[in-house]
């Protein structure tokens, strides 16, 4: 995940300066992730983001594969390389601070 779409401190206490209800749940969450793990990852709100704004983030075709069983990496999906690409768009980049700029207008206004 690019460290630019992941709020931190600085993201943080705006959220906390927030005065909605959002922007101060935003802030409790955001915190424990960014005090545990030194940032708060957005993969949801990008996600959601990209309905919005979808020149977010950049696509390429690809074909994938999703890990089957019950091993540590269930669950886990696979860009299959050397494949010919499928009609599955697959996000491989993102513009972070343009998105952090919408995520932090839409929790504090």
């Amino acid at each position: 995940m690019n460290p630019r779409a992941s709020l931190n401190r600085q993201h943080l206490q705006i959220l906390k300066r927030g005065r909605t209800r959002a922007a101060r749940l935003t802030a409790r969450l955001a915190e424990y992730e960014i005090n545990s793990h030194g940032c708060c990852r957005m993969h949801d709100a990008i996600a959601l983001a990209t309905l919005l704004d979808a020149d977010l983030v950049r696509f390429v075709p690809a074909k994938v594969q999703v890990v089957k069983g019950n091993g540590d990496r269930r669950g886990v999906t696979l860009i299959v390389p050397g494949e010919q690409a499928s009609s599955t768009q697959v996000a491989c980049d993102i513009n972070g601070p343009r998105f952090i700029e919408l995520f932090l207008e839409r929790m504090i206004a």
